[in-house]
């Protein structure tokens, strides 16, 4: 995975998202640079930063360099141009990222990010053996590691990923601090990590937002079925068909997603004065009519089949299915043949073991 695989990876993922009618991705990936550079390529409105772990990592760099390539990213963000997304910070997580490395991380972005936006982003509570070994190691849950290391102190947008296992406490740090949880239930069951308590949460006063995590956790980016898969756990994991109603699935997807970035002043929702990242789909079939609940028919009904247009910043990225930034057919030969040379050098690095 270097860094022209990469950015040529995530052109990939954003020309599928696209597709599929999401504007907006929050992605956590090494050589952020490179797909940085292959999301904006197809259009989208991408948020990433740099990585951070105490050891090298798959990209093998050390502490100080990833401190140097935060300082740097604002004015290499700026260079490679796209739609406007806060600076954020990246800590991969808190079995990762020792306390002390995590408040280090606040500093700087507070130091990098001053006069404009900026995000604060990780891995929290996942799965409950992630609880287990982090109390183990510091006497306290992965979001108390984070409030004693100055990541809830409310001055920047806060987003935990997962958020399975919170406790009570756990969700009234954040929601005090107003973070949000980026809610995967697709990926929290396939990788078995547990089932999040949708109107525990919510109810809480924590925002949730909907997300997909990375395709190799659930496959493909389908914010359609990833709206469906939470509304229907909810009600799974409640018992109550009145949790997780399809208008509260749905401004999680849009409009609270968006304010869990910092953005919810530009994009998010269709009003006067906000950018126009905007998604067309065509109603004219059968599962889509009549239509009687709009909200019922996007969360329920709706797929990535029926978008037919969108627009990011205001301009027409997919039109009648189509990218106009990339040439598909080109992107699809060239990944396929990366695959494939990826495929034969593992299969070589497994023969010589």
């Amino acid at each position: 995975m270097d860094p022209a695989t990469v950015e040529l990876g995530a052109s990939l993922g954003a020309l599928e998202s696209l597709l599929g009618g999401c504007t907006t991705q929050l992605d956590m990936y090494f050589h952020h640079e490179a797909a940085h550079r292959g999301a904006v390529a197809a259009g989208s409105r991408h948020v990433i930063g740099p990585v951070f772990m105490d050891g090298p990592g798959p990209d093998g760099l050390a502490w100080d360099e990833r401190l140097a390539l935060m300082r740097a990213w604002p004015a290499a963000m700026d260079a490679l141009g796209g739609p406007e997304v806060p600076v954020p910070a990246m800590p991969h997580a808190t079995y990762t990222c020792s306390p002390e490395h995590l408040a280090e991380v606040v500093g700087v972005l507070r130091e990098v990010g001053a006069g404009r936006r900026s995000l604060l982003t990780t891995h929290v509570s996942e799965n409950a053996f992630e609880n287990t070994d982090v109390q183990g190691r510091y006497g306290a849950t992965p979001t108390e590691v984070l409030a004693q290391a100055g990541w809830l102190a409310g001055d920047l947008p806060f987003v935990a990923g997962h958020g399975v296992h919170l406790s009570p406490g756990d969700r009234e740090l954040i929601a005090t601090a107003g973070g949000a949880v980026a809610h995967c239930a697709g990926s929290n069951q396939k990788l078995a990590s547990g089932a999040l308590h949708w109107e525990e949460v919510h109810d809480g006063g924590v925002r949730l937002g909907i997300g997909t995590d990375g395709c190799s956790s659930s496959n493909d980016l389908d914010m359609w079925q990833a709206m469906r898969q939470a509304a229907l756990l909810a009600r799974l994991t409640s018992g109550r068909p009145d949790v997780a109603s399809a208008r509260e699935v749905l401004r999680a997807a849009t409009l609270e997603g968006a304010r869990a970035l910092g953005l919810g002043d530009l994009v998010g929702s269709v009003e006067v004065g906000k950018r126009a990242d905007l998604v067309l789909l065509d109603l004219e079939r059968p599962h889509l009519t009549p239509v009687h609940d709009v909200h019922a028919l996007l969360v329920f009904a709706a797929g990535r089949s029926d978008v037919t247009d969108v627009l990011v910043d205001g301009e027409v990225v997919v039109r009648d299915g189509r990218s106009t930034r990339l040439d598909t057919a080109d992107l699809l030969a060239r990944a396929r043949e990366r695959g494939a040379t990826a495929g034969a050098a593992a299969r070589a690095a497994a023969e010589a073991t």
